[in-house]
């Protein structure tokens, strides 16, 4: 062989590598390394490290269809002070405090009938010692209406259950149809009742929204009065009912 060819041979892998270093060329990634195309610094023969991109999803959503971003005046409306339910008899008055976050939509609905005047001049139409007081029945509101019609009565709507939390002393819950005719235990749209003492029979089965802050003596004054054959007091027991903001400590 001539010497200037062999020479040459063992030149040209040489001059290839050089080349191929200077040339620019793009660090070629394998679907192991990324999902989808390496992505190239400038002046850099290396793809920068992938971006996790993490998808927050419910069971009963695809990944492609993610839940919404929060609204600005959806996080403004989370850090509001909250609002206490301050409920006015003759006996005195019931500071109920509202669990907006573990009932919210049972609150919103009891504080949208609040300021609507929807429970004033309505009576606890129910009262058992030992037991619950009960009331928000419109047709309560009436002197007129019948006695035996009392308890019957809401705003023709239910609300959707929120069942969560125990039926302890002083807990205020929705009253609502039976099983078998309510099997999703929806709650009445208006009537509740506030427990006198700890009732764990009826944990799991009614909307527990509330408790009462201060003013159990004026509902075990409430318990006490003489009734009829139907738990309803011989003496009209009138409410309103009105929102205050709560005091944040």
């Amino acid at each position: 062989m001539n010497p200037r060819f062999w020479f040459l041979s063992l030149l040209m892998p040489v001059l290839c590598l050089i080349l191929g270093g200077c040339s620019g060329g793009v660090y070629t990634a394998s679907r192991n390394e990324l999902d989808g195309e390496p992505i190239v610094r400038e002046g850099s023969k290396e793809p920068s490290p992938p971006v996790a991109v993490e998808t927050f999803w419910r069971p009963d959503q695809s990944i492609s269809n993610p839940p919404p971003a929060p609204k600005t005046e959806e996080i403004l409306k989370e850090n509001l002070k909250e609002e206490v339910a301050i409920v006015r008899t003759s006996y005195g008055e019931i500071r109920i405090k509202l669990y907006d976050k573990i009932a919210p939509k049972t609150v919103e609905n009891f504080k949208v009938l609040a300021k609507e005047g929807f429970y004033n001049q309505t009576t606890f139409h129910r009262v058992v010692p030992g037991f619950v007081i009960q009331g928000g029945d419109p047709t309560t509101r009436d002197p007129k209406t019948p006695r035996e019609q009392h308890g019957a009565g809401g705003p023709s709507y239910q609300v959707v259950q929120e069942i969560a939390l125990p039926h302890v002393k002083g807990a205020v819950a929705m009253a609502r149809m039976g099983n078998e005719s309510n099997p999703e235990k929806k709650s009445n749209g208006s009537q509740f009742y506030i427990c006198l003492e700890a009732l764990p029979f009826l944990d799991g089965e009614y909307t527990v929204f509330g408790e009462v802050e201060s003013g159990m003596e004026v509902v075990e004054k409430i318990s006490n009065l003489k009734c009829d054959e139907r738990n309803n007091p011989n003496q009209r027991v009138e409410m309103t009912v009105t929102l205050k903001k709560a005091v944040v400590k």
